[in-house]
């Protein structure tokens, strides 16, 4: 095992403790709930917003490390192409694999920060969903910083991630609306 190995749990802890943290001040408030006068459209939006983000960034990445380590890859390409015995093919493709490993963390990496920088400018994915107009000090501070890291995660988790709430998200939607149809709409005219 590599002694240098633990440091990539480092974010996955700092954010898991944000959110801990977060969650436990938010239980001190009760003024914080979801915001019930958004629309199906702009909860759409929002989510349609975060795939686009998270596929620009997406392909930001592709872009930027094919350029920077396409060499490395195609000399680790041409050595298992070339290896004279079943040995030295299998050493070459130990060093794609741990080629590979190495690329995909640092792809997580440049994701994480370029979700940072697009969540900084302003975009975020819990604002919009969340009317923390109650919250004041302290709390409204952490609770900006957990929506910018949590922002920045779901931009780093890519397009798939996006989908996986939006999809989530939609059958909760879907849920409540049937329970509220169920339960007392009977007045409503909509």
């Amino acid at each position: 095992m590599n002694k240098h190995q633990p440091k990539g749990y480092i974010l996955p802890c700092a954010l898991t403790i944000a959110a801990a943290l977060l969650l436990w001040l938010l239980s001190l408030k009760e003024s914080v709930e979801l915001n019930r006068e958004m629309a199906w459209q702009d909860y759409s939006t929002l989510f349609t917003n975060m795939f686009f983000i998270s596929l620009l960034t997406e392909r930001f990445i592709e872009m930027f490390l094919g350029v920077v380590r396409i060499e490395g890859k195609q000399e680790i390409q041409r050595n298992i192409d070339y290896a004279s015995n079943d040995s030295a093919k299998q050493k070459a493709e130990r060093s794609m694999d741990q080629y590979r490993s190495v690329t995909a963390r640092r792809a997580m990496q440049i994701a994480y920060t370029a979700g940072l920088f697009v969540s900084l400018s302003g975009v975020r994915s819990l604002q919009p969903i969340v009317d923390a107009t109650g919250l004041v000090g302290v709390q409204a501070s952490l609770f900006s910083l957990t929506d910018i890291l949590l922002t920045a995660g779901l931009i780093a988790g890519g397009s798939n991630g996006v989908n996986k709430v939006t999809s989530v998200f939609a059958r909760h939607l879907e849920q409540v609306g049937r329970l509220s149809n169920r339960g007392g709409a009977s007045g409503s005219t909509s």
